[in-house]
């Protein structure tokens, strides 16, 4: 009886344990279920297609080092890869078609993305993006149907405007050029050839204070007060060169300055300036709403040497008094012979681009 008593409370204890170790597993003591894995399996990932590549070395005489084709296992090319022997590179990405779609220019030796250019199905471009070697944007060039071209620049972080070039297909453009915040009006210049520009600049406040008209041989300054009124304009003989990277290529020389009445436009006074000669003023010829009415020839020292005046029936008239220690009226203003403080906004040069 003992001992039938020991197995049965065995077999009960152990009937009981299982009992409790099946609950236990059905979940919390909450009732919730489970969360699910935090770690899931990974997922497996398509394998790239694979693809042929065939080199194709180029001659010692020519500018490429190689070329390396790209092909589907199906015979579709998919690519070709330029390798100059300066370190730089070019990389053509082609449709299913067969035609261009993408080209990659690469910058020299340290393999950066220099450009990219995307196609139509035509072959025409479409847009180029640039990069400097630092890897930030420089430019964004959008190619219109029309011929016209949009460029964009952007000064060396890549994010503040540098300027807004409209190209057209007649050969004109026009620039706008903005300040190192990005935003302020730096200057605006109007091409209507390759030979000549107008430009017109702004002060740091983003205010129009002169006007530039160049061509090959001659140069031509506006200057403004702060209310728009041009004050006088400068004009200078000599040369320039626009196809020269930084515009270092000219020399001018003063020859006349023309000086305003109020209204900004009507010609009150205009003063030759001999060449060569640390601006020495030779002859002034005076105005009357516009119309000449004397004139003055000046001394080595500034006085004047001879004087005449227009007569009503078109005939000029001496004045054949004493001139002896006569100066102009009013006096002359040197200021306005010297060249106005100017950052060209037209060159390349590194700090215009900071």
């Amino acid at each position: 009886m003992n001992r039938t008593r020991k197995y049965f409370g065995f077999f009960g204890s152990l009937v009981l344990a299982l009992g409790v170790l099946s609950l236990a597993g059905c979940g919390p003591e909450d009732g919730k279920s489970n969360p699910p894995d935090a770690n899931p399996p990974k997922q497996t990932e398509p394998a790239p297609p694979v693809t042929i590549d065939k080199v194709e070395l180029q001659p010692d005489s020519s500018e490429e080092f190689q070329r390396i084709h790209r092909y589907l296992p199906n015979g579709t090319k998919v690519s070709m890869r330029i390798d100059y022997r300066d370190g730089s590179s070019k990389e053509e990405f082609y449709r299913p078609d067969g035609t261009v779609g993408e080209v990659k220019e690469f910058h020299a030796v340290v393999n950066k993305l220099k450009s990219v250019t995307k196609y139509d199905q035509k072959g025409k471009p479409l847009s180029t993006t640039m990069y400097r070697v630092s890897g930030v944007l420089e430019a964004e060039v959008e190619y219109r149907a029309d011929g016209s071209q949009k460029i964009t620049m952007y000064r060396i972080d890549g994010k503040r405007l540098h300027s807004i070039t409209e190209s057209r297909a007649d050969g004109s453009k026009s620039t706008v050029y903005y300040q190192k915040d990005g935003t302020t009006l730096w200057a605006k210049a109007e091409w209507p050839n390759s030979r000549e520009v107008v430009v017109e600049y702004f002060d740091s406040n983003g205010v129009h204070t002169q006007t530039r008209e160049k061509d090959s041989n001659n140069r031509d300054i506006t200057v403004f007060d702060p209310s728009g009124k041009a004050l006088y304009k400068q004009y200078w003989d000599g040369y320039w060169n626009p196809n020269s990277t930084y515009y270092y290529y000219q020399s001018y020389q003063l020859q006349t300055v023309e000086e305003f009445d109020s209204d900004g436009t009507t010609i009150k006074r205009r003063l030759h300036v001999e060449r060569y000669s640390n601006n020495r003023v030779t002859k002034i010829e005076y105005f009357d709403k516009g119309n000449p009415v004397k004139e003055q020839e000046l001394n080595r020292d500034g006085s004047v040497k001879s004087e005449r005046t227009l007569q009503d029936d078109g005939t000029w008239l001496d004045n054949t008094n004493p001139l002896q220690s006569t100066m102009p009226d009013p006096p002359v203003d040197r200021s306005h012979f010297d060249e106005p403080d100017y950052q060209d906004p037209l060159t390349n040069a590194p700090n215009n681009f900071l």
